[in-house]
């Protein structure tokens, strides 16, 4: 039997739900990463999984015609690239971006629970996606920000992956939380965790499965955002 072939997708299919992130997304029918179906493991497009958590645009499988979960369907193990990415000692070194309707960001997380706040941050793809669901969360009618910067030091991450449970991470630097390390294959170890610490790891990677499916996000020390490199974008949406 010949494969089912998968949609194909223009601007006009998408849902309006990803108004700033849409922009960034190279190529509609080209694969979303990893992101798969949960039932047969059908490598889904981004207009497939664009289209997903929008009641008026339900997305099925081309293939076996199961509703299209909004975190897709990840492997039970994640790519042995990513660990490789994170291994590479300048991996860290980058811009990262934020978004958030704070336009203060940077300086008030740095500043907020006595310096000692964990944050997160991702790729400008991700970030935008972030934006997009914190407007749909919202309803509100007000601006968002696009916060973009640099570390002051990444010595301190962890050249592991965390797992991306949203309920599980650290909060602050002195308030310890073990945080489980993602395995990429059987070979790989089951149950390992790390923590962060004024002394110890301040910042590690993770494979994201929610903003942007298999972008790599960072959870990190607020202290180490390096405040001369901050740029922020305001981002509004049409009246």
């Amino acid at each position: 039997m010949a494969e089912a072939q998968r949609p194909q997708y223009t601007l006009e299919d998408i849902s309006k739900n990803h108004y700033w992130s849409l922009p960034l997304v190279p190529d509609l029918n080209a694969d979303a990463n990893d992101t798969k179906c949960w039932d047969c493991r059908a490598p889904l497009s981004w207009g497939q999984w664009l289209n997903t958590g929008d009641f008026s645009r339900l997305e099925r499988c081309h293939r076996c015609g199961s509703s299209v979960s909004v975190d897709g369907g990840h492997e039970e193990f994640i790519p042995r690239s990513v660990f490789r990415q994170i291994e590479k000692k300048d991996f860290f070194d980058r811009t990262w971006y934020h978004a958030t309707d704070r336009k203060n960001w940077a300086r008030d997380v740095r500043e907020a629970l006595d310096g000692q706040l964990i944050v997160h941050a991702g790729d400008e793809l991700t970030a935008r996606f972030r934006a997009d669901g914190l407007y749909k969360e919202t309803g509100q009618k007000c601006s968002y920000y696009i916060h973009s910067f640099k570390l002051r030091s990444t010595a301190s991450f962890a050249r592991v992956p965390l797992m991306d449970k949203v309920d599980c991470w650290q909060e602050e630097l002195i308030a310890p939380e073990p945080m489980e390390v993602d395995r990429y294959g059987d070979d790989a170890p089951a149950g390992e965790f790390i923590e962060f610490s004024p002394d110890g790891f301040k910042g590690a990677a993770y494979y994201n499965q929610l903003e942007a499916p298999g972008e790599i996000s960072i959870l990190f020390h607020a202290g180490l955002i390096q405040l001369n490199t901050v740029k922020t974008v305001e981002l509004t949406r049409p009246v």
